[in-house]
């Protein structure tokens, strides 16, 4: 059975000391400075490092985040489970 753990985000949340108050590609470049490599959709951004991804609603805040059992899921059915068919948005 595959395992993801959902949580929501709320005001004031930081992830690695990066604030999630802040647009989703700031977001992602702070992230990616403290070395997260990860691709930014229109509604997620997905870090296949950690098989992690964090959803925003339509105005931008982060909604919830998702993580993904690596016991379970290698990073290619991580990929073809998460990455949605548009490409990713370039910063």
């Amino acid at each position: 059975m595959a395992i993801i753990l959902s949580l929501l985000t709320v005001e004031g949340d930081a992830l690695e000391g990066v604030s999630l108050t802040s647009s989703p590609t700031l977001i992602k470049q702070a992230l990616q400075e403290k070395g997260h490599h990860s691709s930014l959709f229109d509604d997620m951004l997905i870090f296949y490092d950690t098989l992690t991804v964090l959803h925003f609603d339509d105005d931008g805040s982060p909604s919830f985040m998702e993580w993904y059992d690596p016991s379970y899921w290698n990073i290619a059915s991580f990929i073809e489970e998460t990455f949605p068919q548009s490409s990713p948005k370039q910063p």
